[in-house]
């Protein structure tokens, strides 16, 4: 009975040694995962100052660049106002001497719109009497024949 109790008792004490080693060993392997994730987390630290430190400089260049470009299209702006303001002046100007002109020119001098295009039924002037004169009768152009 008592070997028996003394083969218990070892196999208790082997199982407890074996429980504290496999107990040892889980905590240095999760020792060594701490450490992992620690110097994972100071590379990310570092990653994050360095992309903080990208990122203030690109905002500094993004506005000094904006900057530039706000005045840059702002003087074009007073240019283009300034370019108007003057062809508006320019054009109130010859507004105002055609309105000059036509109240200096008498009424019957001025045409009274754009001349009507030629009918096509007999041509008029110098030509048709020189062709009465001659007996050469009137002929429609070519163009015309061929419409």
């Amino acid at each position: 009975m008592t070997t028996r109790n003394v083969d218990l008792l070892i196999r208790a004490r082997d199982g407890a040694s074996r429980a504290f080693r496999e107990v040892s060993k889980a905590l240095d392997e999760l020792g060594a995962i701490q450490e992992q994730v620690a110097a994972g987390g100071e590379r990310l630290d570092q990653s994050l100052t360095e992309s903080k430190g990208a990122a203030t400089a690109l905002s500094r260049t993004i506005g000094s660049q904006t900057a530039r470009e706000a005045q840059k299209a702002e003087t074009v702006f007073q240019r283009i106002e300034q370019t108007i303001a003057a062809v508006t002046a320019q054009f109130d100007k010859q507004a105002a001497e055609i309105r000059e002109a036509e109240a200096a020119t008498p009424r019957w001098k001025r045409r009274p719109g754009p001349r009507r295009a030629p009918s096509n039924r007999r041509p008029s002037g110098f030509r048709a009497r020189a062709r009465r004169a001659t007996g050469a009768g009137w002929k429609p152009s070519s163009r015309r024949a061929r419409n």
